[in-house]
């Protein structure tokens, strides 16, 4: 079967480049084109242009060029460059089926093109706020267009049960529930639960966006001098935003700001470290809670994905800073409570997040939309 998948920003997760945007719906992107060509499917990703405008063949998968996000002039260029590229970049992949992840206006685009072309489209939720009314992190013409394209979608995955109510309760839709797929890990072999509790290390993994709150982590970071902070993920902020935060790090000295860490690399930054903590407004379900569990690292957090945290004892679900600062504390300063949560959150992931049976039940689901056309 011919799928394509259209993540603007997959360019670099698809590729390896180090440079532009690399967040958890990308990996996600390149881990799933990537299982989907072992199995004999033919796979193109839809992504921003660069100085290459050319398509591209990477690892067997066909990286399909748009124009440049910076391309053209405000407000006409959604027209022109935007959707024209996209249009054209659908027709190029000529799939029997397309995948897109996350509310955009191009949500819209896809299902209309896919319904003039009498092909499936699948649409897969990638955090709670896609699924209500109101959408704030969209313009109202980008609302529209999603609206539209998430009520002409041929069937919409989502990856928890809350967000299945909501989009029901909302949209009036019905979903299919997949869990999202634990990325790889290599092996936990000598790592010793209590050496790393003594780390006493706190990590915040992601992209710093007003979203994800840091200034919650940096007050987290004042408050428990006794430990180690770490920040890890590239900015995605305006710039005058980012020197005031790289001022208040500067004023810590229990806390480093490492950047952006090549996926590579995150296994030695996981097995030295205590905790993940979370300080999001909201999120769908992260990435980085499946690669922490992963490796038995508990997780703080103000967001708490089907209440699984508090269900299924994988960390601390707190609502205040003052919460978040008590779940660090009581955490690191008990052995035992840390082994059990350590030894829960690595049995939770291998029994619901495998990403075999989780691609193998996607693909089902493609190949039976697929039938069906």
């Amino acid at each position: 079967m011919r799928i394509c998948i259209i993540a603007h920003n997959a360019y670099g997760a698809m590729t390896g480049e180090k440079s532009g945007h690399i967040g958890g719906v990308e990996r996600q992107t390149s881990l799933l084109a990537t299982w989907l060509m072992r199995r004999g499917h033919s796979v193109s990703v839809i992504t921003w242009g660069n100085d290459n405008p050319d398509d591209e063949l990477h690892s067997g998968i066909k990286i399909i060029k748009l124009c440049r996000a910076e391309e053209g002039f405000p407000v006409v260029r959604f027209a022109y460059p935007r959707s024209y590229s996209l249009l054209s970049a659908l027709m190029r992949a000529n799939a029997d089926l397309y995948f897109h992840n996350c509310a955009e206006d191009i949500t819209g685009i896809i299902a209309l093109f896919c319904k003039i072309r009498k092909r499936p489209f699948i649409y897969s939720v990638a955090s709670d706020i896609d699924c209500l009314a109101s959408i704030p992190t969209l313009d109202w013409h980008e609302r529209v267009l999603y609206k539209y394209g998430i009520r002409n979608a041929s069937a919409i995955f989502t990856q928890t049960k809350h967000q299945k109510k909501l989009l029901s309760a909302n949209f009036l839709l019905e979903s299919t529930r997949i869990p999202m797929p634990a990325t790889p890990k290599k092996t936990l072999l000598g790592i010793n639960t209590e050496e790393r509790r003594q780390i006493k290390k706190v990590i915040f993994v992601g992209r710093i966006h007003p979203i994800k709150r840091i200034n919650i982590f940096l007050e987290l970071a004042q408050r428990c001098k006794e430990y180690v902070f770490e920040v890890i993920g590239p900015f995605d902020m305006e710039p005058s935003e980012i020197e005031k935060i790289l001022e208040q790090i500067e004023k810590l000295p229990n806390l480093e700001y490492l950047g952006r860490v090549d996926v590579t690399q995150m296994h030695n930054v996981y097995i030295q470290s205590s905790l993940l903590c979370c300080t999001s407004e909201y999120e769908g379900f992260p990435n980085t809670f499946l690669e922490a569990w992963g490796y038995g690292i508990p997780v703080i957090s103000t967001f708490d994905p089907d209440n699984l945290i508090v269900k299924e004892e994988l960390g601390v679900s707190a609502s205040t800073l003052d919460e978040l600062e008590a779940g660090i504390r009581t955490v690191l300063h008990s052995p035992d409570k840390y082994r059990a949560l350590s030894e829960n959150a690595i049995t939770y992931v291998e029994k619901n997040h495998n990403g075999e049976k989780i691609y193998e039940h996607m693909e089902k689901e493609f190949l039976r939309l697929n039938k069906s056309y």
